[in-house]
This record gives structure tokens, sequence and C-alpha cells, in this order.
């Protein structure tokens, strides 16, 4: 095109590129761009000498008049058998042009050669229109990917596959994202869920299969007596109470005296037999007053209720009285006297020779509690401990 103006006649533009008036973005920056080349003839249609002359560019939203979408920039361009090649944008920035829509050129020429634009240049007509490349706004849109494909995000370049966990900032995921049920046992690794993840009173009755709960995931002393309902505890829900060791010549499952028996159990100790021998145990007059008789001691953890101590079994054999005491933790709880004599009038006078049985009220709740038995003789003769002998303790 060329310049129509019948007072400024130097120089005109003559054509411009169409490939010229597409845009593109600059990739990193996202700074958009455009690049541009023209031809410039005089008024009989020949080229410019070559030099330097000053070109303003503008961008409006019609092709006449309108509003003014960028206010443009002034450049120095050089000429080249005619030619001039620059890209707009890069001293007004482009980014706020919305090339959407559209979009129109007005190129300006000092034509009067003062090396300014001013009102005595005219703007050349037509404006030019300014086609954005399909191809260009999408890879200004891939920009932002800042060149990596969908693998960055899913792993995979697929776009629908699912967002890895090592992609998730801790704590991104909250209760908001998840909808209900959406987390099913199929979806949590084996022991992903520990106490310190579950909220206390999260988990309720509802929340527990039928049988889920056995004695193996509950911990010791976790559940107390505020954490059970009233009456929810039946005869039917308590097991029988176990005891272990070698008892009558019949090998049981009792509480041997070296270890304490859980509340609710039987504590039993091992059998005089088994601690000295079948030959018994002797307390001879040389012996200490109070002596504590082998292997008759046993330990029960207690929960307050009323424990039965009971000696079974066995013989004494004592040519008087004997005292037997009953010690709960070293201290006397309790006394009985047993054995025989012999009376040269009366004849043999026995009392009974092993039996003892006593109901501690005073254990304290909570605590291990080891009663023992022990002999108390004060006189001089010998005293004879013999048989299955055995002492036994229970809550009642």
């Amino acid at each position: 095109m060329q310049l129509n103006n019948k007072t400024i006649v130097r120089t005109a533009l003559c054509a411009v590129l169409v490939s010229a008036l597409g845009y593109s973005f600059v990739a990193k920056s996202e700074t958009k761009l455009i690049p541009f080349q023209g031809k410039l003839t005089d008024a009989s249609g020949q080229v410019i000498s070559d030099g330097a002359i000053v070109v303003q560019f503008k961008m409006y939203d019609a092709p006449v008049g309108g509003q003014a979408k960028w206010n443009g920039e002034v450049q120095m361009l050089s000429v080249n058998g005619g030619l001039v090649n620059t890209t707009l944008g890069t001293k007004a920035s482009l980014k706020n042009v919305d090339f959407s829509s559209p979009t129109y050129l007005e190129i300006t020429i000092d034509a009067n050669g003062d090396n300014q634009i001013g009102p005595e240049d005219p703007p050349l007509l037509p404006r030019q229109s300014i086609i954005p490349a399909v191809y260009a706004v999408q890879a200004g849109d891939a920009n932002k990917l800042s060149g990596y494909d969908w693998s960055a995000i899913f792993g995979s370049n697929d776009p629908t596959g699912k967002i890895p966990g090592n992609k998730l900032a801790d704590g991104s995921v909250t209760e908001k994202q998840i909808r209900e049920n959406a987390i099913t046992a199929s979806q949590i690794r084996a022991g992903a869920v520990t106490t310190d993840k579950i909220a206390d009173g999260a988990v309720t009755s509802t929340q527990l299969a039928s049988g889920a709960m056995g004695t193996d995931q509950i911990a010791d002393g976790a559940i107390t007596t505020a954490k059970l309902d009233e009456k929810a505890v039946t005869t039917e829900k308590i097991a029988e109470r176990s005891i272990t060791t070698k008892l009558m010549g019949e090998r049981k499952k009792v509480y041997a005296s070296e270890t304490a028996a859980p509340v609710g159990s039987m504590a039993i100790s091992k059998t005089l037999d088994s601690v000295v021998g079948y030959d018994g145990y002797k307390l001879n007059a040389v012996s200490p007053n109070r002596e504590k008789i082998p292997g008759m001691s046993v330990k029960l953890k207690t929960s307050g209720r009323p424990v039965m101590i009971m000696l079974q079994h066995g013989e004494i054999d004592s040519a008087s009285c004997t005292t037997l005491l009953i010690q709960r933790d070293g201290t006397d709880i309790y006394w009985a006297c047993v054995g025989h004599w012999v009376d040269a009038v009366a004849g043999t006078i026995s009392i009974p020779s092993s039996a003892i049985t006593y109901v501690d009220m005073d254990a304290t709740a909570g605590e291990e509690h080891e009663y023992s038995i022990l002999a108390y003789k004060s006189q001089s003769n010998t005293v004879y401990f013999f048989g299955q002998m055995y002492l036994l303790a229970f809550e009642l």
C-alpha cells in the first residue's frame, strides 16, 4: 500500500506480509510477541534507500476509529532493500491484549524525516487485521505445563489418570475432599490406620463388624469400668477362671506361685511334694520359731472384692498344737492351731490336720498381693508337713 497523502509523499508502506501478523508466545516468560515485516516504497512505487526510519505501531478494536487495545510503541527500524523487520511487544507489553476478539494494527511512519512521530505524520490506512495463529494459542496453553506432558502430574501421559500420593502435599486432602463412603477397606493398606489416626469416640459399635474385636485387638488395661455400660458384663461374657500346674497327680491349667494371677482368676501354689519331695518338710525344734513353708505362697492381683485363702490337702504331724500363720505381703492377717497330741488318760486327741480357710476383706484394690503360709512352733518337738498340700487364693 502507498501513503495516501498529497502533501507528504516521501515514503509509503507498500506491503505487509500476511505471515507477519500472526502472534506467538515466548516459552518460559509467557511474553506475547508479534513478528512484523514490511516493504517501504516512495510515491512512484520505488523502494526507498537503505537507512533508518522511525515507525509507530498501535492496535485498535475496529478498522476505523474504535478503542485502542494497545497504546503501542515507537521503533527505529533499519531499511534494507526496502524491507523492514521487527518484533512488536518488546518495548510495550502485549500481555493484556485480548487477541481472541478483532484486533487491528495501525502503522504510522515518520514521513517528514524529523525522526519522530507527530501530528504531521498521519497513520497509514487501512489498518491491518491481526489474525491469531491457532497453533500459537495452543502453544501458549502448553507453556503452562512448563514444557512437561501429563506424566509430571499423573505418572503417565494421560490426563484421565489418578494422581499418585507422592504428588499430594501433607494435609492437602481433608474431610471436605472425601465424599461419604469413598474410602473402603480395599483402599487402606494393612497397618495404615493406627490409634493416633483415630479421633476419640470416632469408632462406635456401629462401625464394628460382628466378631471384629477379639482379645488380641484390646490392649492390657484399655477397658476400664468407666467404659462399660451398667450390666454390660454378664456371667456369659466372663471366661472360666484358669489355673496351671500339676495338682493331685493331674496336670491342669493353673497359675504357679511365681506368677501373679490376673483379677478374677484363681492362684494356686505348687504342691508341697513338687517342692520338697514326697518325704515332706520337717520343722525341727532348733529351727526359727517362725518359718515359711516352702512353696506355700501365691500372688494375686485384686479388684477390691474379698479374697478367699485356703490351705488344702496334706497333713501336719506334731506332738502338740502347731500354729499356722497366713500372711499378706509379709504381714500376719490370720492364725490357726493344727496338729494332735496324745493324752495318757483320754487317749489321742486330734485337731484338724491342715484345712485352713480365711477371707481377707482388706486387700487393696488394683494391687498385686502375695499370700504365704508360715509355721510357728514354740515347743521343743518336731513338726512334719507332708502330702500334696497346696495353697489356694481367689476373689469371691
